[in-house]
């Protein structure tokens, strides 16, 4: 992904997102504007150093009813929550992969 390009993705929920990628700082962070929001603004950032790694998702919105929102996110909360416990199973798993 570029930024100035467009995208268009499907969710592990179903939902089709689309709209352009706004910002991309390889290997820490991309910012989308997500049409089927109104245009809000999605950030998936890594900080940190290895093994001390913080994964956030940052979802800025104009205009959503404050349902929908709240519906993003425990959309997103749970599914960044999901990923880190996989990703510490992973980790603490006697079995390489």
């Amino acid at each position: 992904m570029h930024a100035g390009k467009e995208f268009a993705l499907t969710c592990s929920s179903g939902e089709k997102i689309s709209g352009q990628v706004e910002l991309v700082k390889e290997p820490r962070g991309i910012c989308l504007r997500v049409t089927e929001w109104n245009d809000a603004l999605f950030w998936l950032t890594l900080e940190g150093s290895e093994g001390k790694i913080e994964a956030q998702i940052w979802i800025s919105t104009f205009g959503l009813p404050q349902s929908r929102v709240e519906q993003l996110n425990e959309e997103w909360g749970g599914r960044l929550k999901k990923f880190i416990s996989v990703t510490e199973e992973r980790r603490n798993s006697p079995c390489e992969s």
